[in-house]
């Protein structure tokens, strides 16, 4: 567990490499180690920069190893949250992959580090992204309230993993998450494991089945972006659809009592 993956192999690492352009702007937030980075530097090219942003030490420490004479990777040894402090990362004994801001977001405890959280909002010289991904495992709406005006300059792309037991597991609600984001203007889409943009609807579906480990890969596209990156069929719900079938999920959830802890 926990070894480098194929990207291609991936929706994420499909979606990147038909979206992200020669000199863009990539802040990839978990980067773990490096995959999607090295991918990113890749399509970026000299003229562009990625960001690569890891709170654990070791696996930060290699990221410095495997993009040393890489100019145009920055790797950030922090993790990215809503404000800058000191915070204490849970490690994971067996899958790096899986190191959180939440004791109960690992798999099997390792004991914990105290390590440094940035929010994007307070770094000073950052690049306006063009992409965002995040795997911040349940962190992912602290980031977001960390970078709002990241977000309202630049407004890149987001891609990220919406992992409902995370966020639950750091106070955050995923109805809060999709919710921010449609405030800041956003669509959201479903991201398929061949790389294409699925209907929110699948968003809202699968919110209604959660279980311990279930995630899905999430794309937030900006209001100027939609007629380059999606087709007339996949044309986001009138608006206000997926706040009330939300608030439909949230209801069922409390009646069922939440999230369930299985499999």
């Amino acid at each position: 567990m926990g070894a480098p993956i194929d990207v291609d192999a991936t929706g994420i690492g499909i979606w990147l490499r038909q979206h992200v352009q020669p000199g863009a702007c990539v802040i990839d937030i978990g980067a773990n180690v490096g995959e999607y980075s090295a991918l990113a530097a890749e399509l970026v090219g000299p003229s562009g920069h990625v960001y690569a942003f890891e709170p654990a030490p070791e696996t930060a420490a290699k990221l410095r190893t495997r993009f040393g004479n890489v100019a145009q990777v920055s790797v950030m040894e922090a993790a990215v949250g809503d404000v800058t402090r000191t915070v204490r990362l849970y490690l994971d004994a067996d899958n790096p992959t899986q190191h959180s801001l939440g004791s109960h977001n690992v798999g099997r405890g390792g004991g914990a580090v105290k390590v440094q959280q940035r929010a994007l909002d307070d770094i000073k010289g950052l690049r306006s992204p063009d992409v965002i991904k995040i795997d911040a495992q349940g962190g992912e709406l602290r980031v977001l309230q960390g970078a709002k005006r990241v977000l309202e300059r630049a407004t890149p792309i987001i891609v990220f993993e919406l992992w409902p037991y995370g966020l639950k597991n750091l106070r955050a609600d995923p109805a809060d998450l999709l919710a921010e984001l449609k405030r800041a203007g956003y669509t959201l889409f479903k991201l398929a494991l061949d790389g294409r943009l699925k209907n929110e609807t699948q968003i809202a579906d699968f919110l209604a089945k959660p279980s311990r480990w279930r995630h899905i890969d999430v794309v937030a596209v900006p209001q100027h972006r939609l007629d380059t990156l999606v087709k007339p069929a996949w044309r986001p719900r009138p608006a206000g659809w997926l706040a009330r079938r939300l608030r439909l999920v949230r209801w069922f959830g409390r009646r069922s009592g939440g999230l369930n802890g299985s499999n």
